[in-house]
C-alpha cells in the first residue's frame, strides 16, 4: 500500500469516527433540550445528528466507488468542521456546559478537518 493509498485509507476512519461522533454529540444535546437541560455545546439538533449520520453513510458509500463525489462531501465535511472549530474559539465560551466540551468539541471537529484534507489529497 503506498502512502497516498495509507492516507486516504486513515481518512475514512477518521472522517466515519467524525460523522459518529458528531451524530451521537448531536443526538445527546437534542434530547438533553428536549428534557429542559443544557446541550453540551450552543448548538445540538436531531437535523444536525440526521445530517452526521447521512454523511457517515455517503462517506463509507462513495469512498470506493465514486472519488469525486467522496471528495466533494469530504470538503463539505472539512468546511462545516472549520466552521464549528472556529465558532469554539469566536462564540462566548459561556455556551458551552464546561470547558472541557467546548475543547472537546473543537478537537472533535479537528479530526473532522484533517480527515477531510486527507481525502482530498490522499487519492
Amino acid at each position: 500500500m503506498t502512502g497516498r493509498h495509507r492516507s486516504a485509507g486513515i481518512a475514512l476512519w477518521l472522517l466515519v469516527g467524525w460523522g459518529l461522533l458528531c451524530t451521537a454529540w448531536n443526538l445527546y444535546g437534542a434530547v438533553q433540550i428536549a428534557n429542559g437541560r443544557p446541550a453540551l455545546g450552543p448548538t445540538a439538533t436531531y437535523a444536525g445528528a440526521g445530517l452526521a449520520l447521512a454523511l457517515t453513510l455517503l462517506f463509507l458509500f462513495t469512498s470506493g466507488r465514486w472519488p469525486l463525489v467522496y471528495k466533494l462531501l469530504a470538503a463539505f465535511a472539512a468546511v462545516v468542521a472549520g466552521f464549528t472549530v472556529w465558532n469554539a474559539f469566536a462564540l462566548d465560551p459561556s455556551n458551552w456546559n464546561l470547558q472541557f466540551w467546548r475543547w472537546a468539541g473543537a478537537a472533535l471537529n479537528a479530526v473532522g478537518i484533517i480527515g477531510g484534507v486527507l481525502a482530498i489529497v490522499g487519492r
